[in-house]
């Protein structure tokens, strides 16, 4: 929708009542978010919104694995001659991760298809996985090592010397901060608690209730204050609207619980035993959709028939499941 339109909708219904609008419709854009995470944890607690789903720590292997990827580089063409430095896992054990820097040269052709020349190991990178005490990472650091006798340009040289050189400072940085995906993530799981439907299939629209919209736009102000973008429109309660969010909310419950049940009949057709909690983590998610459906069925005045009917074959499912249950 053109922001045009969407400003003049805001004006047009912001004088109306709470009990006009079935709820708001929310979509968010995160882009180069670099949040650190423990400002982001008590700026979202000033707002007083829930931390639950915002991650404590962030792992070594998961800074190390962020910061590896950034040293994937292009070269410009040097004439026929076209260079890549590529990132590939190079060894793993109960302490070390290693990433090995690869450079990849290719030469065009005069048919126009290209000839790898060489491909060389430049450098090592190498994380010390360190042990983590109530909840605390110790013992942990990196490494980066170029490695001898590899002809480089002075260019290529020059990069490589420079990137080794930053690669423990951006390995540091990512322990401390959440990037776009962090943030994105963070931001789904809580629309998600909130009992928010993707009404879009492509995702990145959700409508969420009514009773909602003071903590939406709490969440809207913090998303907007790390420079990313967090819209809200109210969704006003007409006949039209009531039915796009139940066929958005059938579409949602049917695609999950269809994922559940694929995942259940091969734990059927198998002679696998499972534990107590897998079970229940299955019969305690169909509890919850089944609840999710009354919940708005009630609210718009329609039943979501046909996630109806798949959730009450899940349960069937799922009593067949009981004697899997390992002793």
């Amino acid at each position: 929708m053109p922001v045009a339109a969407i400003q003049s909708y805001t004006q047009a219904i912001a004088n109306l009542p709470p009990e006009a609008f079935l709820g708001s419709l929310v979509f968010y854009t995160i882009t180069q978010a670099d949040v650190e995470l423990k400002t982001a944890h008590d700026s979202i607690a000033a707002l007083k919104l829930s931390t639950d789903g915002l991650r404590r720590s962030i792992r070594p292997t998961d800074a190390f694995a962020k910061a590896a990827r950034e040293c994937a580089h292009k070269f410009p063409t040097d004439g026929a001659v076209r260079s890549e430095v590529l990132v590939r896992p190079f060894g793993l054990d109960e302490d070390t991760v290693s990433q090995a820097m690869m450079l990849e040269r290719f030469e065009q052709n005069k048919d126009g298809k290209k000839r790898r020349i060489s491909y060389d190991k430049i450098a090592e990178l190498t994380l010390v996985r360190g042990e983590r005490e109530k909840g605390v990472y110790i013992g942990h650091g990196v490494e980066a090592v170029a490695t001898e006798g590899v002809a480089l340009s002075s260019e290529e040289l020059s990069w490589l010397l420079n990137t080794l050189d930053g690669f423990s400072y951006h390995y540091h940085h990512h322990l401390t901060h959440l990037d776009s995906h962090a943030v994105r993530s963070f931001l789904r799981g809580y629309i998600d608690r909130l009992e928010g439907v993707c009404v879009r299939e492509s995702g990145g629209m959700y409508f969420v209730k009514q009773e909602h919209s003071d903590e939406i736009g709490r969440l809207a102000s913090w998303v907007q204050a790390i420079g990313s973008k967090f819209d809200e429109i109210g969704l006003l309660d007409i006949p039209k609207n009531r039915r796009m969010i139940l066929a958005a909310l059938e579409d949602e419950a049917v695609t999950e619980i269809e994922r559940l049940m694929l995942e259940v009949a091969e734990i059927l057709k198998s002679d696998r035993r499972i534990e107590p909690k897998t079970f229940n983590r299955y019969s305690v998610r169909a509890a919850e959709l089944k609840e999710q459906l009354k919940d708005y069925s009630n609210r718009l005045g329609a039943r979501a028939e046909r996630a109806d009917l798949e959730v009450s074959i899940f349960a069937q499912q799922l009593h067949k499941l009981l004697g899997r249950i390992a002793a």
